[in-house]
């Protein structure tokens, strides 16, 4: 149900609603909502602080423990959304933001602390199995901004009178009326209780999450920083036309998050029970591996048409950045298994040598966008992500149990080979979008053979893992 609301909702948000603010308000001051965007969101680990997933395991452990643990840290977020709200604005202040950015930010900050809340009420939501309940939450707020913003997409007397501000300010809308719903939810099931402060406890709690908050610190840093050195450094239309592109990995970006979260608890339960996870880790690998290899070869042969698509060209504009495009699109493959790798080394508690792998990405993302911003702007950001994202995935690699096999990398190998030998015999003689997508369908089904997908061994193997209740 959660998986299925997401791919529903979500996609229409990003391509309907979402791209057509791009369109409508130019490269310029989306991009500076952009990097505003990106700004409220670097620090925004300090409004969770690890709590939403401690809250999620130990009160679906034991429900009884919600009255002690949840007005505790109710008052500890209402704690931390002051210290997230002054650092961030601060930063903003330094960074030189004054005026009307400010104004905006305040706004954006707001949501965070907002989108902050929602989570927390969902985890305990989740943690009471109310998952339907749960599901049609975590979508509420896009489905509202939806129909806020339907009549200005489709009626041409509203349409001109929309600004950023009337969007950010739909969005504030939005999760105010989904946080509502998600505390009166809640209220609706749980059991009653009392605030009742227990200092020790949460000083406690705090110092068990801080190398996982740095962690996630650092992963939002190199994963956020690219669009507000951008605005910063080469100008809010950099940071626009760089914004066109990020959008759409964003969406890409979903579907392997979701992904993620059914497999981290598995990986988890594994390692509670020094089971091998050899077995998931190769054929979820092989799966993000099979589906991606086609999906951005097409993206990436047909990247002007996709941009000029999503994004049609007014009198005096220029045309959107293919390599920025296909930088960022082939760069949701290494944070697809970055996504994958991280469930199984989180499941193994090796925190700390995440955090120095991190820590090296940070300094390679900062080192490198400092270099190439000024001097190529947007594709230097795109070469930077790209690049740190490879990097990262290779660091993960090395921490997951070793699932790779002479065998496994030669059937990637051949795979990849026969997409490129497959996409440059279309290109070069320039087949139709239909032979395209033929194409794609007998790429995916010689795969599945290449790659071993469809050998009913491995689904044996993993039926074994997630059907028959062994973890």
């Amino acid at each position: 149900m959660l998986i299925f609301s997401n791919l529903l909702i979500k996609p229409i948000w990003i391509f309907g609603i979402d791209r057509w603010v791009q369109v409508h308000c130019g490269e310029h001051i989306y991009g500076e909502y952009f990097a505003l965007f990106n700004v409220s969101i670097l620090f925004s680990v300090l409004l969770d602080f690890g709590i939403q997933n401690f809250n999620t395991t130990q009160i679906a452990g034991s429900p009884l423990l919600f009255r002690k643990y949840f007005p505790n840290l109710l008052l500890l977020k209402v704690f931390l959304l002051f210290v997230y709200a002054g650092i961030t604005m601060v930063f903003a202040f330094l960074s030189g933001y004054k005026g009307k950015q400010f104004e905006y930010l305040t706004f954006l900050v707001l949501n965070q602390i907002f989108l902050s809340f929602i989570l927390f009420f969902r985890s305990n939501i989740t943690a009471f199995q109310k998952f339907k309940l749960e599901s049609v939450i975590s979508v509420l707020d896009k489905l509202l901004m939806i129909i806020f913003l339907s009549g200005f997409v489709l009626l041409p007397f509203l349409r001109e009178k929309f600004n950023m501000r009337i969007f950010i300010l739909f969005q504030t809308l939005a999760y105010l009326i989904t946080l509502a719903v998600a505390y009166l939810s809640l209220k609706g099931f749980v059991p009653e209780y009392a605030f009742k402060i227990n200092k020790k406890w949460l000083l406690v709690m705090l110092r068990k999450s801080i190398p996982f908050s740095i962690l996630v610190f650092l992963m939002t840093i190199y994963y956020r920083i690219d669009g507000f050195l951008l605005e910063r450094i080469a100008g809010a239309q950099a940071s626009g036309e760089y914004a066109k592109s990020y959008r759409i990995l964003d969406a890409i970006n979903n579907f392997s998050f979701l992904f993620s979260v059914v497999l981290l608890p598995i990986f988890s339960k594994m390692a509670q029970q020094k089971k091998p996870a050899v077995d998931l880790l190769k054929f979820s690998s092989n799966l993000i591996f099979w589906v991606a290899i086609p999906a951005l070869s097409f993206c990436a042969m047909n990247a002007p048409g996709i941009l000029n698509m999503l994004y049609p060209m007014h009198e005096g504009q220029h045309a959107p950045n293919s390599w920025i495009f296909i930088l960022l699109i082939f760069s949701s493959l290494p944070i697809s298994f970055v996504y994958i790798w991280g469930c199984n080394v989180l499941a193994k508690q090796k925190i700390m040598q995440l955090n120095k792998i991190v820590f090296a990405g940070v300094f390679v993302n900062l080192s490198m966008n400092f270099i190439l911003i000024p001097k190529m702007g947007a594709l230097g950001a795109a070469i930077t992500f790209i690049t740190t994202q490879m990097l990262m995935c290779l660091g993960f690699g090395c921490l997951t149990e070793r699932f790779f096999d002479r065998l496994l990398i030669i059937r990637w190998i051949c795979y990849g080979f026969f997409a490129i030998l497959l996409f440059s015999l279309n290109y070069s003689l320039e087949w139709t979008f239909f032979t395209q997508l033929t194409l794609e369908m007998f790429l995916l089904i010689s795969g599945a053979a290449i790659l071993g997908i469809a050998s009913p061994q491995n689904f044996r193997k993993v039926y074994q893992l997630i059907g028959k209740k062994e973890i």
